[in-house]
């Protein structure tokens, strides 16, 4: 008994030095608020975001820095974690780079859990560069007239776009690569925006990763593509519009790249070419919302909708449109291209009043058509195949009111399957 007394009163004295150490912990790691005051400071505020973030004495956060004014200086966040960045309440906090040539004006090198709000960030070669393992939140900010590109993410790092805008940057508006992942997401009523910047709207780098959540989200008026894959993978989930509208080119996936999308998304006159698929892989989905299938559609672009090249697979699962593309002479424009490649429509795709072939497969290229899918009034033929090249029918298939013919060969190529009811064919059978 006195062994067990003895022992109790050892192991109560160990707790009360455990539970003081605790408390001691708990208190170094409580949150640390700063206020900075661009230019100038004030009372209890510093003059600068790197006045506050050297002031910092616990880097594992939290951490928060409250901004208000003008701040002009170039910002390097190293090694932090918990962090918030975030515009006084009722007030513009911008932050513009200060060097000459123009450097990165926020980067990130070894920093988790940092959160961006209601900033400006202005003037920088890039504007934001989330660097080496970094992850960033950036919400209701507006990344602007940076003389390089807007925002960019290498070597494992990952930044969350929220309810932002990307807009008249010199380079590309948003870079993924090397490892690394991108999300855009909106809030209610909200909209993402890469806009009007002087290259691609969005660049996917090999290995890299980007998803969209939610829909609302609009690239539109970028000097290169709406958005460019090299080797890299895109998801986009839209149940309202995502809109890829008015760029120096469409959407590009070159190199190996795979993507998918689902929901409710637009591809406007984008150029050229609507959507390009060179030796990658792309799936259309459709997702039924109250009742109703959402689907992609792509029209106006001067060549054709969609490219499939260099051993491309894309796939239309749904009443997706390819619609309105092409222009005279229309030998080889029109809805869709299919070179080296195969391509399937499914459960309802349409390709219809294109300007030039409504499909047009060249050079071993396979093409299939499901049940419900239809091609028509397009100003040439429905589906044209010549090199080697085959389309295959499974009915219902609509193939009506096109030009010259419904369905158009050369000698080496042929039409194969349930084409009871289709007229105007010109293959072998």
């Amino acid at each position: 008994m006195t062994t067990l007394v003895a022992f109790w009163r050892s192991f109560s004295s160990f707790a009360t030095t455990l539970a003081v150490l605790v408390l001691l912990a708990t208190g170094s790691a409580a949150a640390a608020d700063s206020t900075v005051i661009c230019p100038n400071g004030g009372p209890g505020a510093y003059p600068s975001i790197t006045a506050a973030l050297n002031a910092i004495t616990n880097n594992a956060g939290p951490n928060s820095i409250n901004v208000s004014g003008t701040c002009t200086e170039n910002i390097f966040i190293l090694n932090q974690s918990n962090l918030n960045i975030f515009a006084a309440p009722g007030t513009k906090a911008v932050i513009t780079n200060a060097a000459n040539p123009a450097q990165i004006t926020i980067q990130l090198f070894g920093s988790r859990v940092v959160n961006m709000s209601g900033l400006d960030i202005q003037g920088g070669d890039p504007g934001v560069l989330v660097n080496n393992g970094s992850d960033l939140t950036i919400t209701s900010s507006v990344i602007e007239n940076n003389i390089g590109g807007g925002i960019g993410a290498q070597s494992r790092s990952s930044v969350d776009l929220e309810s932002s805008i990307i807009r008249n940057n010199g380079g590309v508006g948003l870079e993924i690569g090397d490892l690394s992942e991108a999300t855009l997401s909106t809030a209610p009523n909200q909209a993402t925006q890469i806009l009007n910047n002087g290259g691609a709207g969005i660049a996917v780098d090999p290995a890299g990763y980007i998803q969209f959540n939610f829909g609302g989200h609009v690239i539109e008026g970028n000097a290169g593509p709406a958005l460019t894959a090299d080797g890299g993978r895109v998801v986009i989930f839209s149940a309202s519009p995502t809109i890829f509208r008015n760029n120096g080119g469409g959407l590009e996936f070159r190199t190996g790249s795979a993507a998918e999308f689902f929901g409710l998304n637009t591809i406007q006159n984008n150029g050229p070419v609507g959507i390009t698929v060179e030796a990658s892989t792309v799936k259309f989905h459709t997702v039924f919302s109250n009742g109703v299938q959402t689907v992609s559609s792509i029209s106006g672009h001067t060549s054709t909708g969609v490219s499939v090249s260099r051993g491309g697979e894309l796939t239309f699962i749904g009443a997706h449109r390819v619609t309105g593309n092409g222009s005279l002479p229309a030998a080889n424009t029109g809805g869709i291209l299919v070179e080296r490649s195969s391509l399937s429509l499914l459960n309802g795709a349409t390709v219809s009043s294109n300007t030039g072939n409504g499909i047009l497969g060249d050079a071993n290229s396979a093409i299939v058509l499901g049940p419900t899918v239809s091609i028509t009034h397009n100003t040439g033929p429905g589906v044209r195949l010549r090199h080697k090249s085959l389309v295959g029918l499974t009915a219902p298939v609509t193939i009506q009111g096109n030009g010259n013919a419904n369905i158009a060969c050369d000698s080496t190529s042929l039409a194969y399957g349930q084409l009871g009811g289709v007229t105007g064919v010109q293959c072998e059978q």
